[in-house]
């Protein structure tokens, strides 16, 4: 999946998930860590959704703070596990 494509997926999941409807505009660069958007158990509901909906498995020990800074880096991140899930399956 396309790196764009998944930073829209990943707005769209923290959005509803953890903003609410009247939330503002959530850019790719809102640092999602520094306003306490994500935290602990919000970070599992995020590797939960990566894992149903973009089909790509991240354990939780190779999670960052780094990568979770915000939706740009999340989506990099997930972006990248997902190349190497594909050649760790062969594929």
């Amino acid at each position: 999946m396309q790196e764009k494509a998944i930073e829209q997926r990943l707005i769209s999941f923290v959005s509803s998930e953890f903003l609410g409807n009247d939330a503002p505009d959530l850019a790719t660069d809102t640092p999602l860590l520094d306003l306490g958007v994500l935290d602990s158990f919000s970070i599992l509901k995020l590797l939960a959704f990566a894992d149903r909906e973009l089909g790509v498995r991240v354990p939780l020990e190779e999670v960052s703070v780094d990568d979770m800074k915000d939706i740009s880096s999340i989506a990099a991140f997930l972006s990248r596990r997902s190349g190497a899930s594909h050649v760790s399956h062969g594929v």
